[in-house]
């Protein structure tokens, strides 16, 4: 008890940095965080800027920082029009993976929403090439495996038989109207999909407003999925409380993420299965149990009692060839139920002011890394970036 309240009553006067920077609090303000040199942290000796600037805002706060020339480099998810902008200017795109991107997310407490025909119906419907340019221009790359994880990943943890074994359900407007049927709809009078009782299939899509290439995304499989012959409303909710909602289990389409940028798919899984799915990421944001998917399912392979579990065994462990066999146990139930719909993997479409800084070409591999093993960090701590004046 002594020592944990030692710990709980220790104010620092300053904050503790064992790396190349640290933070002080008069560079602390709203518009940004300014970081400076700790001499004598770990390679304070090999990075070459004595500050760092982090920015604050989304995109539409950083698009004229980049264009003015204050902010050098970006991992905003820029509209087309804003990328032209960038080139124009003589501002270089990076174009790494992601290894995640945006889906649509179901509640699968409502009724049809939980009938796994009428998804792979949507999935069939929605052009993922056309809802990926208009998103994001060429980094926005539809998403073809359809599994729960990143085509690069695929291509690595999957045997070419269970690759051949996947639906990548690409755009076939015959086929999901004959799942529609299969699954009990059909069209009224006004072309309008509607249950055996004529309710219409009507539904509200959130989605988080300040994230332009998410918000593109909805609005653009809304006009797809209306075209078909849904009744989806849009509308564009604060992004964190976007997230809550769904936290919550409160609403009934979503955009939010599918994978995330791990070299290691059981943590992809881990986003459906268990962040929105109750858990949330941090204790108590997951009260509502998420979008209510049943954690134990029955799929061509037979039964998974428990698929949170199961990511989570995929990534433990040394044994390789123990992991792709639970990696393709949750790739293939995972194409079969389409518990979300991923639409495409977001590769970066990020500016690099190449007039301010020295960095490697587009063809190095080190843009491969994201997410947690970003790049940029690494570059910056091992000096792999430099001013360019």
């Amino acid at each position: 008890d002594a020592l944990l309240s030692e710990l709980t009553t220790f104010r620092p006067a300053a904050y503790v940095s064992a790396g190349p920077y640290m933070l002080l609090p008069e560079n602390i303000a709203d518009a940004k965080v300014v970081l400076v040199k700790n001499e004598g942290g770990l390679n304070a000796d090999i990075v070459a800027f004595d500050e760092v600037h982090l920015w604050n805002g989304e995109t539409e706060v950083a698009t004229p920082l980049v264009l003015n020339g204050e902010l050098w480099y970006g991992t905003y998810g820029f509209p087309p029009a804003t990328e032209a902008q960038f080139i124009a200017a003589g501002i270089d795109i990076l174009r790494g993976p992601s290894y995640s991107g945006p889906a649509l997310y179901f509640n699968h407490a409502i009724e049809p929403l939980n009938n796994v025909t009428l998804r792979q119906a949507l999935a069939y419907a929605i052009n993922r090439e056309q809802n990926g340019f208009v998103s994001l221009g060429e980094s926005g790359i539809a998403n073809e495996c359809m599994c729960g994880m990143s085509d690069n990943l695929a291509s690595v943890w999957l045997s070419d038989d269970t690759m051949d074994s996947l639906n990548f359900y690409d755009n076939d407007r015959d086929m999901a109207e004959s799942l529609m049927v299969e699954a009990g709809f059909s069209r009224n009078a006004a072309g309008k999909w509607a249950d055996a009782s004529g309710n219409v299939l009507a539904f509200e899509l959130i989605f988080p407003a300040e994230f332009l290439d998410w918000a593109a995304a909805a609005e653009n499989v809304t006009s797809q999925l209306n075209d078909f012959g849904l009744e989806i409303t849009a509308r564009g909710v604060q992004f964190q409380q976007q997230q809550q909602d769904v936290y919550d289990n409160n609403f009934q389409l979503a955009i939010r993420n599918w994978g995330v940028g791990s070299p290691f798919p059981g943590q992809s899984y881990l986003q459906a299965y268990d962040r929105y799915n109750g858990q949330g990421e941090l204790a108590g944001e997951g009260v509502g149990g998420g979008m209510r998917f049943p954690q134990s399912v029955e799929y061509s392979g037979g039964t998974i009692e428990n698929l949170r579990q199961l990511a989570l065994d995929s990534s433990a462990g040394l044994d390789i060839d123990a992991q792709r066999e639970l990696i393709a146990a949750l790739a293939i139930s995972y194409n079969e139920l389409l518990p979300a719909i991923p639409l495409w993997e977001r590769y970066g479409n990020n500016p690099l002011n190449r007039a301010m800084l020295n960095a490697p070409p587009n063809s190095d591999p080190v843009y491969i890394n994201a997410g947690a093993d970003h790049f940029m960090p690494y570059l910056i701590m091992t000096g792999g970036i430099t001013p360019a004046m």
